[in-house]
């Protein structure tokens, strides 16, 4: 599947870009523009969590006059590690590309005073969002409700509509390890499991 952007012709010339990178925490937008110097998004399908990100970003920047630090000093930091994440985009000439969200997994100072910042996707939560008990599907359960129920309340499930729906086998038990129940079920669909941006 092509990432929808910007035209054939506007990329076969010389385009002018730059990424945009708010940081969030819940609902609430802790910066709305990482002054980011450098970095990367890689996807890598063969990986639990498929994407991950390497930012690198100015220590200071000025806004509207004001200096404003990016070293995370507090846990409501932008670029701190206490559930911040990302969400990553590319304006092209006018066009805005959006890439996905991350959450961060890691800071630490880099050269000339810089931060540099690591980011997985938005699996990343899903792994890190244990089941409390082993569990195993319900009487009645299919491939889809199964897939559902263990898909964490904060985020959607789409399925493709070409994906027909059967019942979940019975022999099936997940741990506590939510992720690779979730591959599991897409495993004996058979299905694959991505990432929307």
């Amino acid at each position: 599947m092509v990432r929808p952007g910007p035209s054939a012709s506007v990329l076969a010339a010389a385009a002018a870009w730059r990424p945009m990178v708010s940081s969030w925490l819940g609902g609430a937008v802790l910066a709305d523009d990482a002054q980011v110097l450098r970095g990367t998004v890689t996807w890598t399908v063969g990986q639990e969590v498929q994407s991950d990100v390497k930012l690198t970003v100015a220590a200071t920047s000025v806004e509207d006059g004001r200096t404003r630090r990016w070293r995370p000093s507090t846990p409501l930091a932008p670029l701190a590690r206490y559930g911040q994440v990302l969400d990553i985009s590319l304006l092209v000439e006018g066009v805005l590309v959006r890439l996905g969200r991350f959450q961060i997994t890691d800071w630490k100072d880099g050269a000339n005073g810089q931060i540099e910042v690591s980011a997985a996707g938005m699996l990343q939560p899903v792994s890190d969002d244990m089941l409390v008990e082993s569990l195993g599907p319900r009487d009645d359960g299919t491939l889809r409700s199964e897939f559902a129920r263990l898909t964490p309340a904060y985020m959607s499930a789409q399925f493709a509509p070409t994906l027909a729906d059967r019942a979940c086998p019975k022999t099936m038990e997940w741990d506590k390890d939510r992720l690779k129940a979730l591959y599991e079920i897409a495993d004996a669909w058979p299905a694959r499991l991505r990432e929307d941006s």
